[in-house]
């Protein structure tokens, strides 16, 4: 495969490979971005400020994302988004009852 320049956030990187390891991501990441149209967004990730998370309630406080409550509680991110499917679903459930 021959190397394509590809340009992120006003810098040229040479190749997919070389701007995957300067933004510390993989070469998948680069090339779904681009599909995607996002590739602005590659690298930034939830340390660098990124995207903002989904803000959520959990444990009757609100949190800017479950990575923040996931944070304070001492649980995964896959605790929180678990607890918080299973009360979505009683909503619905209790919805549908009605």
């Amino acid at each position: 495969m021959i190397p394509c320049p590809v340009r992120i956030r006003g810098i040229t990187y040479t190749s997919i490979r070389a701007a995957a390891r300067a933004l510390g991501v993989t070469e998948k990441t680069i090339r779904n971005a681009l599909d995607a149209g996002r590739i602005d967004d590659t690298g930034l990730g939830k340390r660098s400020g990124g995207r903002p998370g989904k803000p959520c309630f959990y444990r009757g406080k609100s949190y800017p994302s479950t990575t923040a409550a996931a944070r304070e509680w001492g649980v995964s991110t896959a605790a929180v988004s678990k607890a918080l499917a299973k009360i979505w679903q009683q909503r619905d459930l209790e919805r549908w009852a009605a």
